[in-house]
């Protein structure tokens, strides 16, 4: 079965759609916070047409559900607990994991939406002022990302439920728990992945060696379409380089609970 593949969010503060500044079609020059704040074309991202959009009634939407901290521990490598207790989401969502008793988290919706970038959009999003200045200015020796699709979360809040054991005296003496919850706030809403394309250039794959890129700028003329295209190569539901060191394999995690979604995904923590 083919499984989706989302990079968790690196900034808890940025709003989801229709809000927030990342949209399908926002192109990235990396994956970090950083970059993620600061799409390349954020003024002037392409609009996706209903019709490549998936669904197409509109963003999936999973309603409701409760689960404890160990329920969500004991989910794929603990997958959500990482993602809900960690201090990005922390800024957002807050959390107080207490000595005793249990912690609940519960959300209230969870939207995934997506699309497949036809060669024509992925081209003409490349020609954009700012995506195309970065591509010379690099000398298309760095990759892109475009934002591919978008998770999110609305009406996350943790919740704390403690017990106290009481004890009643007499001929039969029995004992029994009184149990107070204890809400910690109801969050914003939460963008928790995004899903992406890489794109890069194979020198290899050339065909035009004239007017070459090396020495432009961001002042100088924009480079020329064939130019752009040549050597292009992208791969749909990046994850992480095929090369990389084991510590960063390790961060990849199959998630078949299907606790945010209608399918099970790969999850890329950072």
């Amino acid at each position: 079965m083919f499984a989706p593949s989302f990079h968790v969010c690196p900034d808890f503060h940025i709003e989801p759609p229709p809000y927030g500044h990342l949209n399908l079609g926002s192109i990235l020059s990396g994956l970090d916070a950083g970059s993620v704040r600061a799409p390349l074309n954020r003024r002037s991202v392409i609009p996706v047409m209903d019709t490549y959009k998936y669904p197409k009634s509109g963003p999936y939407r999973k309603d409701g559900w409760s689960l404890s901290l160990s329920q969500l521990q004991s989910i794929e490598g603990g997958i959500w607990a990482r993602i809900f207790t960690s201090k990005g989401a922390g800024a957002g969502l807050e959390f107080h994991q207490a000595p005793s008793g249990e912690d609940i988290l519960t959300v209230e919706h969870t939207f995934v939406q997506y699309f497949f970038p036809t060669e024509e959009y992925m081209k003409r999003s490349l020609e954009i002022d700012g995506v195309d200045c970065f591509v010379s200015v690099s000398r298309k020796k760095l990759p892109l990302y475009m934002v591919t699709g978008l998770m999110w979360a609305v009406g996350a809040n943790w919740s704390h439920v403690s017990r106290k054991e009481r004890t009643f005296k007499g001929e039969a003496g029995y004992g029994g728990e009184d149990s107070l919850s204890t809400t910690f706030g109801r969050s914003k809403p939460l963008l928790l992945g995004i899903r992406v394309r890489k794109i890069w250039w194979d020198k290899s794959r050339k065909t035009k060696k004239n007017d070459d890129v090396v020495g432009r700028t961001c002042r100088s003329n924009q480079i020329r379409s064939e130019q752009l295209n040549d050597g292009l190569i992208w791969q749909d539901d990046f994850t992480v380089d095929e090369n990389a060191e084991p510590s960063v394999l390790d961060k990849v995690i199959v998630d078949e609970s299907k606790l945010m979604s209608e399918d099970p995904i790969v999850w890329v923590l950072d």
